[in-house]
């Protein structure tokens, strides 16, 4: 796992792409909607091998762990309990993130 820097107005994963790498903020922020430290960017793609369905850019200096999609397989390997784990808490994320979206378009039509 690697710690990195990067300036604000950056974008870190552009939209179509598909990245390699998981991300998580440690300190900073980004803008998909907004993204706080704490949280993951390009499971999607580390995950899946899917492209990523939105753009994630910069907003203020920030501290990102990157891990590469083939440590987190070796780590999965060696650590099925904890796949499932990670893998359960993802989901979450994912629905909670689903159930804002269509809130929030949902206010938008109104």
């Amino acid at each position: 796992m690697e710690a990195e820097y990067f300036p604000p107005k950056q974008d870190m994963i552009l939209q179509n792409e598909a990245p390699t790498d998981l991300y998580i903020i440690v300190s900073g922020a980004v803008i998909i909607g907004k993204a706080i430290a704490g949280e993951l960017l390009g499971e999607i793609g580390a995950l899946c091998g899917r492209s990523q369905p939105f753009s994630v850019r910069i907003t203020e200096i920030s501290q990102i762990l990157r891990l590469s999609r083939t440590a987190l397989m070796n780590i999965f390997r060696a650590n099925p309990e904890d796949e499932r784990i990670i893998m359960n808490n993802l989901l979450l994320d994912m629905k909670k993130y689903l159930t804002t979206m269509q809130a929030t378009t949902q206010q938008q039509l109104q």
